[in-house]
């Protein structure tokens, strides 16, 4: 009996040893869903999980198929998919290259139609209206001016992205503020990021002269950002230390040495990013992810224009409605802080600063109040590119348009972002860790106001016109400004959701 049961046991052993190695070769399957990207790649407990890159099959095969790309864009310097070869532009060979990578990878071809103009026509809109009313399945892949592609997205133009199953917007390359804005309810059908060179080129940041700093005896702003108390109050006391009557003429005037300049007008889309930088926005979001009406607290409307038309008018400040005065007094070293877009940076006059012995820092703009906002917020002006998917490319073409602007997302954050970022802009222009720690700050901070993408009568009033007004005029009125447009903005967030909330039904039933 002893035997038997030492015999029993052995088996025993012998038969959880075999089930255990079985487990071992057993590959567990990740979960699908329509928010995930699908792989079959081989997961390695030992290997760090990396959201930088895609998780596409490694096994893609497009038999040599023609991927078809749309944009169009406001000027040469957002070019973004290039495929000329350069030996002086780094981040054009960097375009270049990524398309080799796609194509070589992808076993296919690419051919882009890129247009340089003005986005404001509505011929981009015309164009593209044209096609998906047409029927026609042209284009993989679209992409111009945000507010524009907002409004077709509005028209049930685009697929929904998160209908397909290796979109993954979760991934490091797409924009999370942009992704909270742009999703409503089940679907969105517009993305953007930091694969995308607009994201960066239309990002509103601060701008400071070292040489000035210096001569002041002022300590550079970068401790203050790390330290959290980087705010308006904080650049209108700077401001302060930097005035001189350069002309010495006895009154402030154009000609003279100044703190903060910042270009303020009807025309001034730099001005839109004070309320987000604030954490203020009109327009947010229920449990369900749609759009409600965000007016609760009119007072930190309010005290948020307070503080910036401080920083705008105070002491040692200079306000413009001619951008080429606030352009002039910068690059001329006349001002020692200043707002503009990220592609402020590749004009002739900064890259003339930057290569000065102490040249510029980049800054993120600043807090509404430090001691009660904890992050920092960025804001990306809404000529930033949005890609789609046109609602015409259906079945495996659809499956295969998903899948490339997967691959094209995260191939261009590995190689264009990275020549843009590392070597175009910071080594070469922004000579300091100390900026590229701050742009790290800026490009992860993205936050948006669904009125200041979406066009609408009530929305536009807090992004290009009576907001603008104030700031260009010095006064504070926006506690009757939201008064007067609060029905309105109720109105047309139950119409925008109302929209949506159709096109996803309309979407589902032709399933």
């Amino acid at each position: 009996m002893d035997v038997l049961k030492k015999r029993l046991a052995l088996f025993c052993a012998i038969l959880l040893l075999l089930v255990a190695l079985t487990l071992c070769g057993t590959k567990t399957e990740k979960p699908k869903s329509t928010e995930t990207a699908t792989t079959n790649r081989e997961e390695d407990p030992t290997e760090e999980i990396r959201n930088d890159v895609d998780d596409l099959p490694d096994d893609l095969d497009f038999e040599q198929h023609t991927i078809r790309l749309f944009s169009y864009v406001q000027s040469e310097t957002v070019r973004e998919m290039l495929q000329e070869e350069s030996e002086v532009n780094v981040v054009q060979d960097a375009m270049f290259k990524r398309n080799l990578n796609l194509e070589d990878r992808l076993n296919c071809r690419i051919e882009v139609y890129e247009r340089v103009g003005d986005t404001n026509s509505n011929f981009i809109t015309d164009e593209i209206t044209n096609l998906i009313n047409g029927g026609f399945d042209t284009y993989n892949i679209m992409t111009t001016a945000g507010y524009r592609m907002c409004a077709m997205a509005q028209r049930g133009h685009f697929a929904n992205l998160l209908d397909l199953p290796f979109i993954n917007t979760e991934k490091d390359y797409y924009s999370q503020g942009y992704n909270d804005a742009l999703s409503v309810g089940n679907a969105q059908y517009l993305l953007t990021g930091q694969f995308s060179l607009s994201y960066y080129r239309y990002m509103i940041g601060m701008f400071f002269n070292k040489n000035l700093f210096t001569d002041a005896g002022v300590e550079y702003p970068y401790q203050t950002v790390l330290n959290g108390d980087w705010d308006f109050h904080e650049v209108a006391e700077l401001s302060a230390n930097f005035y001189i009557d350069l002309n010495g003429q006895g009154d402030v005037n154009v000609d003279d040495q100044f703190g903060y300049v910042m270009w303020a007008g009807s025309g001034s889309s730099l001005t839109d990013g004070y309320m987000a930088s604030a954490g203020l926005r009109v327009v947010g979001k229920d449990g369900e992810n749609f759009y409600v009406s965000d007016l609760s607290s009119t007072a930190n409307f309010s005290n948020a224009i307070d503080k910036i038309l401080e920083m705008m008018y105070g002491d040692g400040s200079y306000t413009s409605s001619t951008y080429f005065d606030v352009v002039g007094k910068f690059t001329a070293g006349t001002a020692a802080l200043t707002s503009f877009r990220l592609f402020f940076l590749e004009e002739t006059g900064m890259k003339n600063l930057g290569e000065t012995k102490q040249g510029y820092g980049i800054l993120p703009l600043p807090k509404s109040d430090s001691e009660t906002q904890d992050e920092y917020y960025s804001y990306i002006q809404d000529q930033c590119l949005l890609y789609a998917i046109p609602r015409t490319v259906g079945g495996a073409k659809r499956v295969e348009s998903s899948q490339f602007l997967e691959a094209y997302a995260s191939e261009s954050y590995q190689t264009v972002k990275s020549a843009y970022y590392e070597r175009a802009l910071t080594s070469r222009y922004a000579k300091d860790p100390e900026s590229v720690r701050m742009l790290e700050i800026m490009e992860s901070s993205t936050f948006f106001d669904p009125a200041n993408i979406y066009i609408g009568t009530a929305f536009k009033a807090f992004g290009t016109t009576q907001l603008r007004d104030m700031y260009a005029s010095d006064t504070n009125t926006i506690s009757s400004l939201l008064k007067g447009k609060r029905d309105l903005i109720v109105e047309e967030v139950i119409k925008l959701n109302q929209t949506f909330q159709e096109l996803w039904k309309a979407s589902e039933e032709a399933r």
